[in-house]
């Protein structure tokens, strides 16, 4: 029996629980759920890959068919090196639709073998991004009802 893989790739500077709420939800649908640091050069992040997978792989600790890596490449490529047949996109508002549907359209003329699964953000956690909290660090603010448990004391 074929595994059913999905990628679910972003920056995850740093994850939220945005990112885990999608990330428990692809979970259930999928057999195996690869978490893909996306290396963007064009980006300023704050902090290293290597951080970023430690933080995402403790945010994950008991999720038992995750894993997690980081690519500079495609996550199409990604995806399909590692025989993954479905990537994972969350969807917060109307704006992010739009640039995920561009992102389907871009990878599917990339390999029209790998689908694209979107996932609408819970409304609770649709104001939580990466640079919201990034954000609120930097004003010295309470994140922790916007990141998960495991990471608060490594991140500020």
């Amino acid at each position: 029996m074929e595994i059913k893989r999905a990628v679910f790739a972003g920056c995850f500077d740093p994850i939220t629980n945005g990112h885990l709420d999608i990330i428990k939800r692809a979970c259930k649908r999928f057999d195996e759920v690869i978490i893909l640091v996306a290396i963007n050069k064009d980006k300023k992040p704050t902090y290293s890959i290597n951080k970023s997978i430690n933080l995402i792989k403790l945010a994950t600790k008991g999720i038992n068919n995750v894993k997690v890596d980081s690519t500079k490449g495609y996550t199409v490529n990604y995806a399909k090196k590692h025989n993954a047949k479905y990537l994972i996109r969350s969807i917060r508002n109307e704006l992010d639709k739009e640039y995920e549907m561009k992102m389907a359209d871009f990878n599917h003329k990339l390999d029209p073998s790998i689908k694209t699964v979107f996932i609408k953000a819970n409304p609770k956690l649709t104001n939580i991004s990466s640079s919201f909290v990034k954000n609120k660090i930097k004003n010295g603010e309470d994140v922790s009802p916007y990141i998960p448990k495991a990471i608060i004391n490594k991140i500020i």
